[in-house]
């Protein structure tokens, strides 16, 4: 397992890093010096803990980056690591705290202790996962980001998108603010994969993808951040009860050292302390097999407690895919395909408009946006002397039916047609 560094080196000899899996099978990890105001590196052999200002391993020195004071009080670093117990008692004090001081649903918290458990290994995704938050008010917003603080690894709340963060502590970035144009939504979308860089002014380049935990005030400023974002709906189901600052302390403490814990042996593929029996993978919706890691997927009462929010989140997916004009475009192009020889954008613009609203949605659209929308499709119209018609060449027909497979369209196959037959 490959975990990402922070790429400081001053010499061949010396690595400033952020943590990593060393050459002997250990890994280290910073964690916050006895004084408080600075870093020192701890590592991990599977069994316990060293910490020391530095460690060298196959003749390289590794040493923890200087961390300014004011990015020491923004983010939590453990000081060091502590047993946990079960994993299960884990992550039911993680949900247990959201429920109690955040006021939200069961379901809902121990959706937000997944988000915590996922940002706490990003490595064990295909790519650092976003989150979209939605119904939290002004004082939920403040209790969660908190919360948020006390759980989840390297936590750093900011109400602004700039390459000015510190993404080199490879954060779980808390968005406030969403208020961005869809330009600015679509460019930071791009950059979170793990193989994405992003160049800078000195003609280095930084990878800045991370956990994105992005609190939404609309549902458009949500769909903004396409299927891929996770949807966490939260609605207080109870007044938000006191949450001090020497509570928030002492959590922050114990929960940061517990977790660390837990990541550094899911790093080194350690078993679990107390492992349960494997779950089921048939009982996994695509959806959980897609954003569940696999260390979560192994724990039966942790995909029993998030299924709900999963299921929901398929639905919604599907309602969004049947109001899809792209998606019913292409429904209407197969069956054109099969039974006519061509078809206008009019009676084509007709025809979704019409099968739309037999789908509830209540917006028209005209040809002129139609045939755009051929067009990019790569769909060639002609003026056959009375309108512009898309013709059903050989050629085409078989763009149509790659059309249907590139949105996963499960349509039937129609006798005769060769492209159906063809897989």
């Amino acid at each position: 397992m490959k975990i990402s560094d922070s790429g400081f080196q001053t010499s061949p000899g010396l690595r400033f890093t952020m943590g990593e899996i060393l050459s002997d099978g250990s890994v280290i990890e910073p964690v916050l010096a006895t004084s408080g105001n600075s870093l020192e590196l701890l590592r991990f052999d599977g069994k316990a803990g060293t910490t020391a200002p530095q460690f060298t391993c196959g003749g390289v020195i590794y040493h923890a980056p200087y961390v300014s004071s004011s990015l020491l009080r923004a983010i939590a670093f453990p000081r060091g690591i502590a047993k946990y117990g079960k994993r299960l008692e884990l992550f039911q004090k993680i949900a247990f705290a959201f429920e109690r001081y955040a006021g939200v649903s069961t379901t809902e918290a121990s959706f937000l202790a997944y988000v915590v458990k996922c940002a706490l290994v990003p490595e064990c995704d295909p790519g650092p996962k976003t989150f979209c938050a939605t119904g939290a008010d002004a004082p939920l917003r403040q209790r969660l980001c908190r919360l948020l603080h006390v759980f989840c690894r390297r936590t750093f709340v900011t109400a602004e998108l700039s390459r000015r963060l510190p993404f080199w502590l490879h954060p779980t970035l808390v968005l406030t603010n969403t208020r961005l144009s869809a330009q600015k939504v679509a460019f930071w979308r791009a950059l979170n994969f793990p193989d994405v860089y992003l160049p800078d002014f000195r003609g280095e380049v930084q990878n800045i993808a991370c956990t994105r935990i992005i609190f939404c005030e609309s549902e458009e400023s949500r769909a903004a951040w396409g299927s891929e974002a996770l949807s966490i709906p939260l609605l207080p189901t109870r007044l938000i009860p006191p949450f001090t600052m020497r509570e928030e302390d002492a959590l922050t403490d114990e929960c940061q050292q517990q977790l660390l814990q837990l990541r550094l042996e899911v790093l080194l593929c350690e078993e679990p302390s107390n492992p349960g029996p494997a779950h089921d993978s048939s009982q996994l919706t695509s959806s959980m097999r897609r954003h569940l890691p696999l260390f979560l997927q192994r724990e039966p009462e942790v995909v029993k407690a998030v299924s709900p929010l999963f299921v929901a989140h398929e639905e919604e997916l599907g309602l969004l895919r049947r109001l899809d004009p792209d998606v019913v475009l292409r429904e209407l192009l197969w069956e054109s395909a099969h039974t006519e020889k061509e078809i206008s954008t009019e009676a084509l613009t007709q025809h979704l408009t019409a099968e739309l609203r037999n789908r509830g949605e209540t917006l028209v659209y005209n040809e002129k946006e139609i045939g755009w929308r051929l067009t990019k499709m790569g769909l060639p119209r002609k003026d056959n002397g009375h309108n512009r018609v898309l013709r059903f060449s050989r050629d085409v027909r078989r763009r149509v039916h790659r059309l249907a497979a590139e949105v996963g369209l499960q349509l039937a196959r129609v006798a005769g047609c060769p492209d159906c037959q063809d897989p």
